[in-house]
């Protein structure tokens, strides 16, 4: 009878403590992952290129206009709210978002890491990327719905609090790691590392391109951090910046967030003021060839 006893407290003591560890919301994992996007810089170019074409087994080249649409992933983010039926919003960091001023490109995200993923273009609202604020709003539209995760602002989670994230690291594929909040908030250091109080660290296995990613707490669903940078190469844990006030801050700060100014960038060229490039000794011969060609094919049929 004691043994059985002892057996039964020895069960309820386990029951109790499985009943004590942090359990994620059941659908939490998988409305984190619909609602984590992979951030992507795209740009449209439209060139002359030389093509290789062959007449009677003789190789030849002629130029050829076309235009080809080039993407790459940067980062990744999380979709925060529905503003209409097919308008969503984002957060992720800002330094994602610091682009040459010079370039012809524009920022997309899409549900996927793929060799030729459904891009949605992004309409920045606002991002800053500086020692105090590392935050970016922006609004895309879709056809297909987003769950939205919603964010915490009110307090940094407690130490070994259990978070998820879901995140595309080292660009490879949407990954769901989970860990626990390492760190209270940083002492103030060197400004030139980026690491400076708001900031926190956190336990969890991410690789480059997490950047921008929403820490989530396991118990209330919500984002309680991004993912801001990493230790390549060491077991240290990921820093991630806040979104408590310092985010409320941001979104209310006017004199942040504003569009940085540089040197006036040249228009761009129309496709048909592009001159094409001296025609080559080769280019003359293809078009006397076909010259011959049509000759020929216009003869024929007026025979027949």
């Amino acid at each position: 009878m004691k043994k059985v006893l002892a057996l039964a407290v020895l069960l309820l003591a386990a029951v109790a403590c499985r009943a004590q560890e942090p359990s994620p919301q059941p659908d939490l994992r998988t409305r984190l992952q619909k609602a984590s996007v992979a951030v992507y810089i795209g740009q449209q170019i439209c060139q002359w290129s030389k093509e290789e074409v062959s007449f009677f087994g003789l190789p030849f080249e002629e130029y050829v206009w076309g235009c080809k649409f080039h993407s790459k992933f940067i980062c990744s983010a999380t979709v925060i709210d529905q503003v209409n039926e097919h308008t969503f919003a984002g957060l992720s960091a800002g330094h994602c978002f610091d682009k040459p001023l010079d370039a012809k490109f524009d920022y997309y995200v899409a549900d996927d890491i793929a060799t030729h993923p459904v891009l949605h273009k992004i309409n920045l609202v606002k991002h800053e990327d500086d020692d105090q604020y590392d935050y970016a709003l922006f609004e895309f539209h879709s056809s297909r719905d987003y769950p939205s995760i919603p964010v915490n602002l009110k307090s940094l989670p407690p130490i070994g609090k259990h978070v998820i994230c879901v995140n595309f690291g080292e660009g490879v594929a949407k990954a769901t790691v989970e860990g626990e909040v390492a760190s209270a908030y940083l002492p103030q250091t060197d400004p030139k590392d980026k690491i400076v109080i708001g900031r926190y660290l956190v336990d969890l296995a991410v690789g480059p391109g997490a950047s921008g990613s929403a820490i989530v707490d396991a118990d209330t669903g919500e984002i309680v951090g991004l993912v801001e940078a990493i230790f390549p190469g060491s077991q240290m844990s990921a820093i991630a910046i806040e979104t408590g006030d310092r985010l409320i801050n941001f979104m209310d700060d006017d004199s942040v967030g504003l569009e940085k100014k540089g040197p006036d960038s040249p228009a761009p060229v129309d496709p048909v003021d592009v001159p094409k490039p001296e025609p080559t000794t080769q280019d003359l011969l293809s078009k006397i060839w076909n010259n011959i060609l049509t000759w020929i094919s216009d003869d024929l049929r007026n025979n027949n």
